[in-house]
Order: C-alpha cells, then structure tokens, then sequence
C-alpha cells in the first residue's frame, strides 16, 4: 500500500516502499511512514526529503540508522519502534530540532548516550528494551519533559533524575527498582510517577505516600 496526500507519504511492505522512493513529490515531504517492510537502514531516497518534519519507520527489522540521519535537520519526531535496533549514530545529536524520539521495542542493551546531545528533546521512549540502567548523561537533556522507560533491566535510577526541572511524567513500570532518589527539592515539575510499588521498599512507599504524582 502507498499514498501520497499533502506531503504525507505512508508505505506498507515492499512494494509501497518501492513507489515512495520513487516518488517525485518525496523531496517536499513533511511527513513520512513506513511499516511492515524488512530494511537494514534507512533508505537513502529519504535523505533528499529536506523538509521532512515527522519520520515513522516501524514494524520492518530495521537494524542500524545511516548517519546520514543528520541530513534531516528540520526533523521534530523520530520514531523507530518495533525494529532491531542495538545503536544509534553519534550523528543523532545533530537534530537539534527533535522534539520526540522513539526507540520502543527494539534491541538495546545499553542506553543510547547520543541521545544526550538533543537538548531540544521533550520526549523520549526507550520501553521495551533490555537497558539495565539509566547514565547520568540522561539529565543534562533539562528539557525532558516525558521518560518512558518501562519493560527494560532497571534495578536503579540515576540520583540527577530528581532534580531535572522539566520532568513531568516518569514511567519505570516492568523493570526491578527497590528505591528511587530521595533528594531535597525532588521532583520539582513531576506529575505522573508510574513505578511497581509492589518492588519498593517500605522506606520509599513512606516518603512517596504523600506525593501528588503517586497514586
């Protein structure tokens, strides 16, 4: 399947990926979606699309990115779930103006520090994965409104994570954390926690009993 409607082009399996890349109207995409199609890399067809503001390539074993990614510099949301993803490209950190990532359900088991460098980044997904834990460069990214990271290995989370000043919602569901940093001021902006209370320790339900964003 393949279509083509107001600079939104949508490709299903292999034989609508074919048209895509072909299309004449692909270097004035805003938008693109792909789904359903075995890839190693992005196609490098997709490179010449300057305006592309959305990139959604999910569903296709997809199991490395080109770091020609820093080509599509007017990039707001990236979404890369359900492939076979182990890395991301130093390259990545050049999208200054990506606002969403989403890496879901693919193969990590490291958490992909490139991201770090995305200082515009609101929101980011790494669910379903096999991280076992969260670095420190995670909270130089202030503008991180939005974490979702359940269905990974966590055991902890970062002490920083605490005091990042944009966070609003935190979502460790499905991992194995006992405690979460407990610091003076915490949490300043946070409104939805969502974490297994049946793992934490009895200390840390006290100190969370209270907290608006748990429930």
């Amino acid at each position: 399947m393949y279509l083509n409607r107001n600079q939104v082009l949508v490709a299903c399996r292999a034989d609508g990926l074919r048209k895509l890349c072909h299309d004449p109207e692909l270097t004035l995409a805003t938008e693109i979606e792909i789904s359903n199609v075995r890839l190693q890399d992005i196609p490098d067809e997709l490179f010449s699309a300057k305006q592309l503001k959305s990139l959604r390539i999910t569903e296709s074993s997809l199991n490395s990115v080109s770091p020609r990614i820093k080509e599509l510099s007017e990039l707001r949301e990236l979404v890369l779930s359900q492939n076979s993803l182990e890395a991301l490209p130093t390259e990545i950190g050049c999208l200054s103006r990506l606002d969403a990532l989403d890496v879901s359900s693919n193969r990590f088991r490291f958490f992909p520090v490139e991201v770090s460098s995305l200082r515009s980044l609101s929101r980011l997904d790494v669910s379903e994965n096999e991280i076992a834990s969260l670095p420190a460069e995670l909270c130089k990214m202030e503008g991180l409104s939005e974490v979702n990271a359940l269905g990974n290995k966590l055991t902890e989370l970062p002490a920083c994570i605490a005091v990042m000043p944009n966070l609003t919602m935190l979502d460790v569901t499905g991992n194995n954390i006992r405690d979460i940093p407990r610091l003076y001021g915490s949490y300043p902006s946070l409104k939805h926690l969502f974490i297994d209370g049946a793992k934490l320790t009895k200390e840390c339900l006290t100190w969370l009993s209270d907290k608006a964003y748990y429930s």
